[in-house]
């Protein structure tokens, strides 16, 4: 059984941003900090599988409310996601688990952010992905 290749490779940004109190708002994993969705937009450009989703914060995200970050194809959300908890501390990073999406030539892809506190979220450091091809 002959078996397929695999490549691999990642995207990353660092945010250096932060999100308003109670707010989404939208990022991308070639522009630094958030917007709204259709300023960063991401157009895939070849078939692949998205996956290992990591963020990390450089403050601490308020008690108040978790920051949630979410994957998107086309406007839609994906399983992909990753959540800072409510009061994580200054260097926390989290990641997306073992959910993956599938892109196809000429997707869209995006970055939802949704500050579920009620004060500024902490300093969002970097977001990265894994991409295979």
């Amino acid at each position: 059984n002959a078996k397929a290749s695999v490549s691999r490779s990642f995207m990353a940004v660092n945010q250096n941003a932060t999100v308003a109190s109670s707010t989404t708002t939208y990022g991308s994993f070639i522009y630094s900090g958030f917007g709204a969705e259709t300023a960063r937009v991401f157009v895939v450009p070849y078939a692949c599988v998205m996956k290992n989703f990591y963020v990390r914060i450089f403050a601490l995200q308020p008690a108040s409310g978790s920051l949630v970050f979410t994957l998107r194809n086309n406007a839609v959300d994906t399983l992909v996601v990753v959540t800072i908890a409510a009061g994580s501390a200054a260097g926390t990073e989290a990641n997306s688990g073992a959910n993956s999406a599938s892109y196809s030539a000429g997707d869209d892809c995006t970055i939802k952010v949704v500050n579920n506190a009620t004060g500024t979220s902490g300093t969002i450091n970097n977001t990265s992905i894994m991409i295979e091809i």
